[in-house]
């Protein structure tokens, strides 16, 4: 009897991640559909938006906090990395590496400079500590073209490769098809990373239990430590990738609405489900095309678009509220 309550229960959980993001591709097929070449378009940026969503993931299951200074921690990175190119006429590559060591170095400065002093604090003072670190960083990444006595703020960087093709009206390069291939690699490493080592069952065991994984012999600050790295280099990755495609973002500062969908997707995840961030974010990519190719202009559809994360955003955590209160009724 137990054994067939389990399956069952098994079975519900394995199908249930897919409802939220099904449910809102219903909703942006039936309000707001678009040509296969816009849908191509949202795939694209969903890849992009969910490499800040895992790492917004993983930095909550380390560290029970949520990382507004997630976006920024790629951002600074990555002006460094076009400066090189579009400036310093750096290799491609080169450039990339540079900015690679970079985002990694910044992440774990950040979380021993910073994190660490708060981690016994409550988390409203962690949170708040977070979003200090990302105006810092904005202001870095602000000032670091004087460097160079640049005034670009939004560069568009060409890759090394040749690609390009007409898919139902919409132009693709490849910058775009090196996100497609990318991305999906780095996704199955990370997932590889988190199930497959001890950095992995270490992160599970923090997000269990941080004082029992210490008790446990867990090196509890290094894996911490760990986890800030690799969300600093999804992260560069991802303003990296985007710069390719969008350019970096005008006055060198990210725009609310990336954040917002990447936030939005975690949250649906109940900010563990890493499967349904990875779908949510690309769902959400889709929506946002979908919003803008039916708007008058890419203003109206943006801030709508930011409307409709955050009414998400705010059914997810009275879903996930709801839920709780009738499993303590059970109790």
């Amino acid at each position: 009897m137990t054994g067939n309550k389990t399956d069952k229960a098994f079975t519900s959980d394995s199908v249930s991640w897919l409802i939220p993001p099904i449910a809102l591709l219903a909703i942006q097929q039936i309000f707001w559909r678009t040509p296969y070449g816009a849908v191509l378009q949202g795939i694209i940026l969903g890849l992009v938006t969910s490499l800040v969503a895992i790492g917004i993931v993983l930095i909550y299951r380390s560290n029970r906090v949520l990382n507004f200074a997630q976006a920024e921690l790629g951002l600074l990175p990555t002006v460094l990395s076009v400066m090189l190119i579009v400036e310093s006429n750096f290799p491609y590559l080169a450039a990339f590496a540079i900015g690679l060591v970079g985002a990694a170095v910044l992440g774990v400065s950040s979380e021993f400079l910073v994190i660490r002093r708060f981690s016994r604090s409550p988390r409203l003072i962690l949170t708040v500590a977070t979003l200090g670190l990302a105006q810092v960083l904005v202001l870095c990444a602000l000032l670091m073209p004087d460097w160079w006595d640049s005034a670009v703020t939004s560069q568009r960087i060409d890759s090394p490769l040749n690609i390009q093709f007409d898919f139902d009206k919409f132009r693709f390069n490849d910058n775009h098809v090196i996100v497609m291939i990318v991305i999906p690699l780095v996704l199955m490493l990370v997932g590889y990373l988190l199930h497959r080592t001890r950095i992995g069952i270490g992160v599970r065991a923090i997000a269990e239990d941080f004082d029992r994984a210490g008790m446990l012999g867990i090196p509890v600050r290094r894996i911490q430590s760990y986890v800030w790295c690799l969300a600093a280099v999804l992260a560069f990755l991802a303003l990296f990738l985007r710069s390719s495609i969008f350019g970096l973002p005008v006055g060198g500062q990210l725009g609310v609405l990336f954040f917002l969908r990447a936030l939005t997707a975690a949250v649906v995840g109940k900010l563990t489900d890493l499967k349904t961030v990875l779908v949510t974010s690309i769902v959400l990519g889709i929506l946002q095309q979908g919003i803008v190719w039916n708007t008058d202009s890419p203003m109206r559809g943006n801030a709508l678009m930011a409307a409709v994360c955050a009414a998400i955003i705010l059914l997810a955590l009275v879903a996930r509220r709801q839920s709780y209160s009738r499993f303590d009724s059970l109790r």
